[in-house]
């Protein structure tokens, strides 16, 4: 829903627990959170009034994705811009969608691809940082501009036809966790095509369009030398 809504849900509802819990409670606060917990946490310190923001000492984004380029361009992001901390694994795709603000912190990891998004499989030098990398690599990079380049070219009517679609598609097989979507049954995928049928043909062709750029990231951006290349980066893990 990121993708076609300037606020989703969650991000009212984040907003509302933040301020609650900063008004019982007195103090400078750290904010924080994984994925769409990171996101929520930049959202919530962002929206919060004033007073409680000024009390605010960090915001921790651990690979979360962005958001739409409206609240970059509020005020009440520039107040609190420069206490964000976003962290991204060297493989960042996650953390990479959407508009993200530009300074984040890259972190050498265990695993290699999505596997990444797992924060238990980032790697701490003694307990008391980050093993901190220079930059992301050509996965992360060549996947971000490929997917804002194809979000880009969709209208948000567009966005929502396809995120309702395909999920459409992914829930007939019973599936509700994102590591379980990297494998499907023979009966798992009969189940998916018998739901795509039944979409419109505009339906139809947003999906097929999101299904080659998946399919172009997999062989063509992360392909065996990229593989190869993040496998010999990670080698000697602690």
């Amino acid at each position: 829903n990121l993708m076609y809504l300037n606020t989703i849900p969650s991000q009212e509802e984040a907003v509302i627990y933040l301020a609650e819990i900063m008004e019982k409670e007195t103090g400078r606060f750290f904010v924080g959170g994984h994925s769409k917990g990171g996101n929520l946490a930049v959202y919530a310190s962002v929206k919060v009034n004033k007073e409680l923001q000024d009390r605010i000492e960090v915001i921790y984004d651990h690979d979360g994705p962005g958001f739409h380029e409206n609240i970059f361009e509020s005020q009440e992001f520039t107040a609190i811009k420069d206490r964000i901390k976003k962290t991204v694994p060297r493989d960042s795709i996650i953390g990479m969608l959407l508009e993200h603000y530009d300074r984040y912190t890259v972190v050498k990891c265990q695993k290699t691809m999505l596997d990444q998004h797992d924060p238990f499989t980032w790697q701490v030098v003694n307990f008391e940082s980050f093993n901190i990398l220079p930059k992301t690599s050509n996965i992360s990079q060549r996947a971000s501009v490929a997917i804002c380049n194809w979000l880009n070219g969709m209208s948000i009517e567009e966005r929502k036809s396809f995120v309702t679609a395909l999920f459409r598609i992914i829930l007939s097989t019973g599936k509700r966790l994102v590591k379980d979507f990297t494998k499907f049954s023979l009966s798992e995928i009969r189940k998916m095509w018998s739901e795509y049928r039944k979409l419109s043909q505009a339906e139809q062709n947003l999906v097929k369009a999101g299904g080659r750029l998946l399919f172009e990231i997999r062989l063509r951006i992360v392909g065996k030398k990229s593989i190869k290349e993040t496998k010999a980066i990670n080698k000697n893990t602690i």
